[in-house]
């Protein structure tokens, strides 16, 4: 079992990942195009979004620039799929307040999320930085649409009152 803590730092675009209160990793998202950068017990990924409405991100290897997974996301936003090398894991919320999620691929693997959209503790069944990475990834992603949702229809309210 491999316990982690991540939490994002304000503004929200960075979260850094700790184990057994050291730091290991961190992620970086640009709050636009949602593409990153992260690097999790040494290995560094990027991830590059795809699409407005059929969102697909790629996840690289940060040095090679090579595909290593690649994320469909569902329209509604609290569900995606990670095809990684012949797996297909999933990762979805357990709640309706997003404060758990869990990756899965049905079978041996499993890694799940408690805490709040900004923080949460991780425990992972497998040792791989690049899904622990990815599930950090897809929530901060899921969380960024969410607030930009929230933000336009504000907005739409605001400017018809």
């Amino acid at each position: 079992m491999n316990t982690y803590y991540w939490k994002n730092k304000f503004p929200g675009y960075t979260s850094l990942i700790y184990r057994d209160g050291k730091q290991v990793g961190y992620l970086n998202v640009n709050g636009f195009t949602k593409n990153a950068e992260g690097e999790l017990e040494g290995r560094k990924f990027r991830f590059n979004n795809r699409g407005l409405f059929r969102q697909e991100t790629l996840v690289l290897d940060g040095d090679r620039s090579s595909e290593l997974a690649t994320i469909s996301h569902n329209g509604w936003l609290s569900t995606a799929t990670i095809t990684y090398g012949n797996k297909h894991v999933s990762w979805k919320y357990q709640n309706i307040w997003h404060t758990r999620w869990m990756m899965s691929d049905n079978g041996d693997m499993k890694i799940e999320n408690v805490g709040s959209p900004y923080s949460g503790n991780l425990v992972s069944d497998v040792d791989d930085p690049l899904l622990v990475l990815t599930g950090i990834y897809i929530s901060n992603s899921f969380r960024l649409a969410f607030t930009a949702v929230f933000v336009v229809l504000f907005v739409v309210i605001i400017a018809s009152s």
